[in-house]
């Protein structure tokens, strides 16, 4: 393995780290704040969708620049989740925050998912990426159940 790539990756690890941190407290803020903690739900959503949109569309400028044989592919299924991102963003501006989570959970799911599928990415790389992603998943179940525990005791 050479140098630069094993820099590449903790480099990517240090971003990672640093993007998780508004994730875990979101998926916290209800049990340290308390019932009013719900109300950092919309941004906890607003970050998803930021850090989903950058996701996809910096994955999708890889697998284009590389020049993967199939590049049109790739682009279509990025734009088709950052268009899926954008109309749970969309419910949010609507207070369905609940049906804004679960979509922003699949999404978030599903680009990882791709990634794994296709396998352009270094290995590194896509193990720093796999790592996050599951705890953003872990964050959004967190916040899921958070809401469905507000709903209950209201």
């Amino acid at each position: 393995m050479d140098e630069p790539s094993v820099e590449s990756a903790q480099l990517l690890g240090r971003i990672y780290f640093i993007a998780v941190i508004p994730f875990f407290g979101g998926a916290v803020a209800p049990w340290i704040i308390g019932p009013s903690g719900g109300a950092e739900v919309p941004i906890f959503l607003l970050w998803s969708f930021t850090v989903l949109i950058f996701c996809a569309a910096g994955w999708l400028g890889f697998s284009v620049g590389a020049r993967v044989k199939y590049a049109p592919l790739h682009t279509f299924v990025g734009l088709v989740v950052c268009g899926c991102a954008v109309g749970a963003f969309l419910a949010v501006q609507t207070h369905k925050t609940f049906l804004a989570a679960s979509v922003l959970t699949v999404l978030h799911w599903l680009h990882l998912w791709w990634l794994q599928k296709t396998g352009g990415l270094d290995k590194d790389a896509l193990k720093q990426h796999r790592r996050f992603v599951w705890t953003v998943l872990a964050c959004h179940m967190m916040v899921l159940l958070n809401m469905i525990y507000a709903v209950k005791t209201a």
